[in-house]
């Protein structure tokens, strides 16, 4: 028997080691299995994540590629308008420009239709100057006329007057001769 108090521990020992080892396999291909479930877990977990990072990027990106593109055209608009606000400045200087010149154009002119009208008036003065002279000369030429043809007049008759006069005085030397030589 005591024999037999070594071989049933011996073989209670054999069997609780078989149950051991089988619990502590079972056990281990449990936490195996866990574990594997947790790293298939993870790998999911981390897969979902790093999709969901590559979505996010992804979305992230677009959004930036859409803001950049809103802040582009924002820029292109801005650009746009400062190129019409500029035309429009330049635009506007021009005609302010050409405004100031016109101005000054007609401002010229009108110096110009004033000299004009002041040396009109001038050249009138001259032309009635001129039409009174004119006026003075016919009248005086008229004159001139008639004071000649007085004098011819006169002259003719001094003419004929000294011709009676020489007649005359002929006629009176032969009656003096005459005379004489009849005394």
């Amino acid at each position: 028997m005591k024999k037999l108090y070594v071989i049933i521990p011996i073989v209670l020992l054999g069997i609780f080691i078989a149950f051991f080892l089988t619990a502590r396999n079972e056990i281990r291909a449990k936490e195996k299995a866990k574990i594997a479930q947790i790293e298939k877990e993870r790998e999911e977990r981390r897969l979902k994540e790093e999709e969901a990072r590559r979505k996010a990027y992804e979305e992230a990106n677009r959004q930036a590629l859409e803001a950049i593109a809103a802040i582009e055209a924002k820029k292109r608009e801005k650009e746009q308008q400062n190129a019409i606000r500029e035309e429009a400045t330049n635009a506007r200087s021009f005609a302010y420009q050409e405004r100031n010149d016109l101005r000054k154009h007609a401002n010229d002119l009108a110096a110009e239709l004033s000299a004009v009208k002041v040396q009109k008036e001038e050249v009138q003065k001259q032309l009635n100057i001129q039409k009174t002279q004119v006026d003075y000369l016919k009248t005086a030429t008229k004159e001139v006329l008639q004071n000649k043809i007085q004098f011819e007049n006169a002259i003719q008759k001094i003419t004929e007057a000294e011709r009676a006069f020489a007649a005359a005085e002929k006629a009176r030397r032969e009656a003096a001769t005459a005379r004489k030589a009849g005394e």
